[in-house]
């Protein structure tokens, strides 16, 4: 292959190459062999982002046929956990995008994940909200509470969250899901955030609902307080996941496999 330096005597060979070829400083081959000409190196290119694009969808994909599933046992906690931030800001974006059917169980994956944003996402889920709500949002906004609990293990402001909401801190309810309003709904919203206090496995929670259980033996609770027998068996499943760890206590019972049973 010839070159041509680029200064001294042959600049004027230089300037005919260079009109001939374009500013490559090689004579032999603009192009080495096998290099793609221009509307090839085009079609790679687009072809490269497609299938990147495509391959993101597929990740997405995976997360939303998570969501969009019914269970019966509750979504699956190891397949929820093992979500990627990248899939939850997509959870998060279907919030708005989606249908309110799937939101019981994005807002529950969502904490389960444990992601940076996911408090502001579940504190900020259903502000605004006044009248009567459809089955899908009324499920949608005790889901919350679950979420939440996943997520006391991890953030220390979702714990804040459902301390005051088990206590009946906070504004009264705006809104209402048929013969639950007013009283009726604070009453249910309290014993939903008991509920998923226990999953916190939180000392702070069990001490709150141990008192929340000597404030009934007294009758010094509210008209919206919780019953004892709610706060015992939020005592009781918190101390077991404390004891067994998240994985082996929030494990579905069908996840379990018997080392006596054959394949």
């Amino acid at each position: 292959m010839e070159v041509f330096p680029i200064w001294g005597r042959s600049r004027r060979r230089l300037s005919r190459f260079r009109a001939r070829e374009g500013p490559w400083c090689f004579r032999a081959a603009a192009r080495p062999r096998g290099f793609p000409g221009r509307g090839r190196a085009v079609s790679w290119g687009l072809s490269l982002v497609l299938g990147m694009a495509v391959g993101a969808q597929a990740d997405f994909e995976s997360a939303e046929l998570l969501i969009r599933a019914t269970y019966y046992e509750g979504i699956p906690f190891d397949r929820a956990r093992a979500l990627s931030a990248e899939e939850c800001d997509h959870l998060t974006e279907l919030l708005e995008a989606d249908l309110p059917r799937h939101h019981e169980n994005i807002l529950i994956a969502l904490g389960m994940a444990g992601h940076p944003g996911a408090y502001e996402t579940l504190a900020a889920y259903g502000k605004g909200w006044t009248g009567e709500l459809t089955r899908a949002q009324y499920q949608a906004l005790m889901a919350r509470m679950v979420g939440m609990g996943h997520l006391a293990r991890r953030d220390s402001r979702a714990l804040a969250w459902l301390l005051d909401a088990a206590a009946g801190a906070g504004p009264a309810p705006t809104v209402r899901f048929r013969v639950m309003a007013g009283e009726r709904f604070e009453r249910q919203r309290r014993a939903r955030a008991v509920a998923a206090l226990s999953l916190s496995g939180s000392d702070e929670a069990e001490v709150f609902l141990q008192g929340l259980l000597e404030g009934n033996a007294r009758r010094s609770q509210s008209s919206t307080a919780p019953s004892s027998a709610s706060l015992e068996a939020a005592i009781a499943q918190l101390r077991t996941l404390r004891k067994q760890g998240p994985d082996a206590a929030l494990a579905s019972p069908f996840d379990r496999v018997s080392s006596e049973v054959g394949p």
